[in-house]
């Protein structure tokens, strides 16, 4: 009869003790485990709170969502790397020009890094470059923005990309082994 009243009294406890811990979700199915950003792999780690966000600790993205659904997951990441992409990409433009910059629009692209209109002073950037390294970033903004003088790619433009930056046929040849390795991947899974 004692042992009885004792398991009772800690069942008692073990279902108090489990009411009252909020169940937090930590995973979601079906989302990728791996992300990458200026050409860096990074982990997800997923907690529940009040608001989305992310922060970057170690070699994780961190992310806070309030609905652990995959929607919101897929919606949070993909505006937080334009967000992202946004801030690198304008600060790459400054390096270069500082007065009248371009509009900068992030789009997906199949084919291309970034396409310039000169005759609407436009720059559209590829949104996967982000998780491409600053150096490749930096190369495709620079042959854009060379574009603006040459719109085409005959020896005056080669000569001035060379003449603004003497290293830029490694980092095409980097940007080239990079995308053919990683970011190809990640694009096809729709990333």
């Amino acid at each position: 009869m004692r042992l009885l009243k004792l398991l009772v009294r800690r069942n008692n406890c073990v279902m108090v003790a489990t009411h009252q811990a909020p169940v937090v979700k930590t995973y979601i199915r079906g989302i990728r485990r791996r992300y990458l950003l200026l050409g860096q792999e990074y982990g997800i780690v997923l907690r529940q709170g009040a608001r989305n966000s992310l922060k970057i600790e170690k070699d994780n993205f961190v992310v806070t969502l309030s609905e652990m659904t995959k929607e919101n997951f897929e919606r949070f990441i993909e505006d937080w790397y334009r967000r992202t992409a946004r801030k690198i990409f304008l600060k790459s433009v400054a390096k270069y020009i500082s007065d009248s910059p371009p509009q900068i629009k992030i789009y997906k692209m199949r084919r291309a890094w970034g396409r310039c209109y000169y005759r609407k002073n436009i720059i559209t950037i590829n949104l996967h470059l982000v998780k491409c390294p600053e150096e490749c970033i930096d190369y495709i903004v620079l042959h854009e923005l060379c574009h603006f003088t040459h719109n085409d790619h005959s020896k005056d433009f080669y000569k001035m990309v060379t003449e603004t930056d003497s290293h830029w046929k490694q980092k095409d040849a980097r940007l080239k082994e990079f995308s053919q390795s990683r970011v190809t991947l990640l694009q096809r899974l729709h990333i």
